[in-house]
């Protein structure tokens, strides 16, 4: 049972950009019967949240508060130069009081997805940043996306910032402090035990959660088709900006690591929470460039992850002749 648990987990991994735009038109197509269930998006996403916690220790965070100015920096690209980006730039396009523009720049706005750690160990990036990165955004998200949006959206949309913190503490906080804890009373022993059942059935729940939230656009797609034409290619060009930004922003100040840390955090987020909040706070048309990004975080992610492969090969490359050259005087002389 646990071997057959652990198959599944791998195969929707490797298959997840197949799986995402499946699931999302089974949600569109099926949107009439599966709306009526989307009151469970929230409890869904609170189980996806402790799954991915009860793998993180609390090491992680120490490790990263020992050097309090790089987590300044990393925050400060993500959620403060990023979210002015994109709100500049989508402004332009379609004008700074759109709810599409609410949407663009939530999604620099939410927190980091776990999904960003995977991608960061396989390219040579620092994993134990990105686990300490996740917790904390994930933390700190009821402050960030609340306070972002007041700040740049203040004339323009009426928040009920108080019921918005509560459900991120209920579905974000809470859980992500509960699985560390378990985390920690086990030393561990807990990640081995549960893995095999959590982790397919958290992706199971993800999967779920974006069925639901494409299933509550269904009453207003007559309304949202008419933007589509332009808001594909803005959410693909915001997207790929939000990686590009993350990799080139501090390419002096720090380490490539680091580096390739911060792009998949500037550019992997968490689409499922963000779209639960869309959909409970705002309009169809704010949800729609979140949910957008579910289908385009991941194809992108495995380009930038190429693009970064070949580039450290290439670093390594010219390393090695350096070092070739070096010899090859050495021996001349």
């Amino acid at each position: 049972m646990a071997q057959r648990g652990l198959k599944l987990n791998d195969w929707i991994e490797k298959y997840m950009v197949i799986v995402v735009p499946l699931v999302i038109g089974a949600g569109l197509l099926f949107g009439e019967t599966l709306y009526f269930y989307t009151y469970l998006v929230p409890y869904l996403f609170a189980y996806v949240t402790f799954a991915m916690a009860i793998g993180c220790s609390f090491e992680h965070i120490k490790d990263v508060f020992s050097k309090p100015l790089k987590l300044l920096l990393l925050f400060g690209i993500i959620h403060v130069l990023l979210p002015l980006l994109v709100y500049w730039l989508a402004g332009l396009v379609f004008g700074y009081h759109s709810p599409y523009v609410i949407g663009l720049v939530m999604f620099t706005l939410i927190p980091v997805g776990i999904s960003a750690v995977m991608w960061v160990s396989m390219t040579g990036g620092n994993v134990s940043l990105m686990l300490a990165i996740v917790i904390i955004d994930s933390l700190l998200s009821p402050i960030i996306i609340t306070g972002g949006l007041r700040l740049l959206f203040h004339a323009t949309i009426q928040l009920d910032t108080v019921s918005m913190l509560i459900d991120l503490l209920l579905i974000i906080v809470l859980p992500t402090v509960l699985g560390i804890a378990l985390h920690e009373l086990t030393k561990g022993r807990i990640v081995s035990a549960v893995k095999p059942y959590s982790a397919p059935l958290s992706k199971l729940c993800f999967m779920v959660v974006v069925a639901l939230n494409a299933a509550a656009l269904t009453p207003s797609l007559d309304e949202l088709k008419q933007d589509l034409l332009r808001i594909i290619p803005i959410s693909i060009a915001i997207v790929l900006l939000s990686y590009l930004f993350g990799y080139l922003s501090a390419m002096r100040l720090i380490e490539r690591a680091d580096r390739i840390t911060l792009s998949y955090a500037s550019g992997i987020r968490n689409v499922s929470l963000g779209a639960v909040i869309a959909l409970t706070y705002f309009s169809p048309q704010t949800a729609m460039p979140i949910l957008l990004g579910i289908l385009l975080q991941q194809p992108i992610a495995t380009t930038i992850g190429l693009f970064l492969q070949t580039l450290n090969k290439t670093k390594l490359a010219k390393a090695s002749r350096r070092e070739y050259d070096g010899e090859d005087i050495q021996e001349r002389t």
